[in-house]
């Protein structure tokens, strides 16, 4: 088997000649007067008109170049007379106002006293509330919460050692 050659777009028929009848041009194929087959695809020329030049197929690179791609498409030239205002990226804007540190020793103060320890809240509150106000740094209110935490843990093992004296000296008196 040969390979088939390629089709070559054929010639516009000269001025002089005609089709056999209107409806060949329906058919595979028609004859001029020479003989020559034309397709039927192919324009021919009536008696008294101007010749017809073939119509070019659009290939794939031509329908590339005037198709408008996904990534092509151009954005609107002007917002909608509806649409908000562009605000910039807010990743683009610099904060409002620089954010101060938090206070370490505030939140050692506040863990602390959450813990029940009693001495170590205590000192190391009335340090960081000194320092907050020296500074300007934040945590004064966790500061403030562990002291406070700290002293009722103090005045809880007071208590509780006061509870423990008594019951200890009742017992060992016989009052009980």
């Amino acid at each position: 088997m040969s390979a088939a050659a390629p089709v070559q777009p054929s010639a516009p028929a000269p001025v002089g000649e005609q089709m056999s009848s209107p409806d060949a041009s329906a058919g595979p194929a028609t004859t001029s007067e020479a003989g020559s087959a034309a397709p039927a695809s192919a324009p021919t020329a009536v008696q008294g008109s101007a010749p017809v030049a073939p119509t070019p197929q659009p290939t794939m690179d031509a329908y590339a170049a005037t198709a408008p791609q996904d990534w092509q498409q151009a954005a609107p030239q002007s917002p909608a007379p509806h649409a908000w205002p562009q605000q910039p990226h807010p990743a683009a804007a610099p904060p409002p106002h620089p954010t101060r540190p938090m206070s370490g020793l505030a939140i050692a103060t506040f863990v602390l006293g959450l813990c029940g320890f009693a001495i170590l809240p205590v000192i190391l509150g009335h340090i960081a509330i000194a320092m907050i106000r020296r500074s300007g740094q934040r945590g004064m209110a966790l500061a403030i919460v562990g002291t406070v935490l700290g002293y009722l843990a103090i005045a809880g093992y007071l208590a509780l050692a006061a509870v423990v004296g008594v019951g200890i000296l009742a017992g060992t008196a016989g009052w009980l």
